[in-house]
């Protein structure tokens, strides 16, 4: 029997490519589509065969929950159960945060597949604000699970051609982002949850840092006295990544380029000699490490500010990962420009993502 290659295929978003990846999504298949954070791999998030899939195609393990995608807030009424607490609060944190780069983890209903929750009782949500996103979902007119379109713990993909690298032997198709590109802020989501785990008051925790900070969440249910604690999460590997997660992003290892990766920092033990840089790509931001620009392979600067960083994290480790002869990666984004932004996590974001892609390894140029 003769063997058909397999490969991804890049669209322009038309109605017509649209068309396409509703049959796609209809049938129970994957389609890789552009959203304001990274890529997505898509599918219909109430199918629980489709959803595995997804697990299938990137390695991702199956304690590890899936986001639902939605372009209506009329479409979270059969897949939440909140109670009128958790109701009040997500409707005013909607009105000013969605469309946009915020995930919610709320009670969920019956109907929702536990492939997408990882067997817990709550479920993430949140609209793209994402020209293309918002159409794919719209023509499906269905929830679409969505995590990044990589192969799991790889950097994540900030272009269409990141997508097809990863998945460069799946007869996948991808959507192009057309115009929204210079939009993205780059990194994934904020992940916030929202629980009325003691009656009359509301448990907000911040996931997964992002874009949208705690402090913006605390201003908007400030101002309509919605009674409430706040607190941050974080869940760092051991024996805790065995058990089911309560949002993506929580694994130790993760958005990691393919060589090892190390934060510099000049208190570390582990030293690389100066001389030895000749092996090594270095990335910096606002001219960090520059002085090492003519002992290393090769030198990228992420920019200036913390939102340069976001926007080209990604986007640079998978160029730094496919130098010649580079055994390592060498990161520093010591000399970035002060960040002012209160409402904003992006600042701890950016830290969270360097220790989980160098899984904490740091080192000093001796």
């Amino acid at each position: 029997m003769q063997q058909y290659q397999q490969y991804p295929t890049i669209y322009a978003p038309t109605e017509r490519a649209l068309r396409r990846c509703k049959r796609q999504i209809m049938s129970g298949g994957l389609v890789a589509f552009p959203t304001e954070t990274v890529y997505g791999l898509g599918a219909d998030g109430l199918n629980p065969d489709a959803v595995n899939k997804i697990f299938e195609w990137k390695g991702r393990p199956n304690n590890n929950p899936i986001i639902l995608h939605f372009s209506q807030l009329s479409q979270l009424s059969k897949i939440t159960n909140l109670t009128q607490l958790e109701l009040h609060a997500m409707l005013l944190i909607a009105k000013e945060c969605w469309p946009g780069p915020l995930t919610l983890v709320l009670r969920a209903s019956d109907i929702v597949p536990k492939e997408v929750t990882a067997g817990k009782s709550f479920v993430g949500v949140r609209m793209p604000n994402d020209s293309v996103a918002l159409a794919l979902i719209n023509e499906c007119s269905c929830l679409i699970a969505a995590p990044s379109a990589n192969l799991s713990g790889h950097c994540s993909p900030y272009t269409a051609q990141h997508v097809a690298n990863d998945f460069h032997d799946r007869n996948l198709t991808i959507l192009n982002d057309s115009e929204n590109r210079f939009l993205r802020c780059g990194i994934e989501s904020s992940v916030i949850k929202l629980d009325e785990n003691v009656p009359g008051s509301l448990k907000v925790t911040v996931l997964r840092t992002g874009l949208v900070g705690g402090n913006r969440i605390k201003r908007i249910l400030d101002a309509h006295n919605v009674p409430f604690h706040l607190e941050y999460y974080v869940r760092l590997g051991g024996d805790s990544e065995k058990t089911g997660m309560d949002c993506p992003g929580q694994l130790f290892r993760h958005y990691a380029p393919m060589i090892p990766a190390y934060i510099e920092n000049s208190d570390a033990r582990h030293t690389i000699d100066a001389m030895q840089l000749h092996d090594y790509v270095i990335i910096g931001a606002n001219g960090s490490l520059k002085e090492y620009n003519d002992k290393c392979l090769i030198y990228y600067d992420l920019g200036a500010s913390i939102v340069d960083v976001a926007k080209n994290i990604y986007s640079v480790l998978r160029l730094a990962e496919k130098v010649f002869g580079a055994k390592g990666i060498i990161i520093s984004v010591k000399k970035l420009e002060e960040f002012a932004d209160e409402d904003s996590d992006l600042d701890k974001a950016i830290t969270d993502k360097l220790l989980r892609c160098s899984e904490g390894h740091i080192t000093r140029i001796g």
